[in-house]
């Protein structure tokens, strides 16, 4: 009689990993309404993608007239996970190209897997994946 062998990985999944490394990093997601979570959920057999939001403190500082300008929180980019297990990274801006590139070679050598950076001008549109 022979019986069947079930082996359960509890690893996280790469959509996990990542995302904890995108948080180390200073980011926050968002959800498809905008609001801002830190929240990473892991979904089995399905495309996992999180909006990214950065701190742009390029505009810190004080104006010509003295006013203080306060850093803004911007959507700078989408990580989706495919399932062949690789990343697709698609940037919302030229002004972060250069950020999410450096990134992207970061998690492809840390993680072992492909990454893919596409650089996208306007509005994220519709994305199919999580959001939280």
């Amino acid at each position: 009689m022979s019986r069947k062998v079930v082996v359960t990985d509890y690893r996280d999944a790469l959509s996990v990993k990542v995302g904890k490394f995108f948080l180390e990093k200073g980011f926050s997601f968002a959800n498809h309404d905008g609001h801002i979570s830190e929240r990473i959920m892991q979904l089995q057999n399905e495309t996992t993608a999180y909006r990214l939001v950065y701190e742009d403190t390029s505009n810190a500082g004080k104006d010509l007239l003295g006013f203080l300008n306060l850093p803004r929180t911007v959507i700078v980019g989408i990580a989706t996970f495919t399932t062949e297990n690789s990343v697709i990274v698609t940037v919302q801006g030229s002004q972060y190209l250069e950020m999410m590139k450096s990134l992207a070679k970061e998690i492809s050598e840390k993680f072992d897997t492909s990454v893919t950076v596409h650089l996208e001008q306007g509005n994220p549109g519709k994305v199919k994946g999580n959001f939280d």
